[in-house]
């Protein structure tokens, strides 16, 4: 999971979004499918990157606000504020 989250920045960064897009959303259901909540959220941020460099704010925020969900039920306050914080950098003007 970490290593295709990663993998999907690098490919965005380049401009390749739809491989970098698969790749995340690859990332998000494999997390999904285990007990691993922080890792779900990681995915799903990775996720929410990929998206704002596509331009598509608005599924980026609702990735955060997932991966907000997933570090609260988990009690990781760390996380949870990271997530915070690009939810707020990704907030419409």
């Amino acid at each position: 999971m970490v290593w295709q989250g990663l993998q999907a920045r690098i490919l965005a960064a380049g401009g390749r979004l739809a491989e970098a897009e698969e790749l995340a959303r690859s990332a998000v259901a494999l997390a999904a499918r285990t007990d691993f909540l922080n890792q779900h959220g990681d995915a799903l941020l990775e996720l929410a990157v990929v998206l704002g460099k596509a331009g598509r704010a608005a599924e980026a925020r609702v990735a955060v606000t997932d991966a907000l969900g997933l570090y609260g039920r988990k009690g990781n306050l760390l996380a949870a504020a990271r997530a915070r914080r690009r939810l707020e950098r990704l907030a419409p003007a």
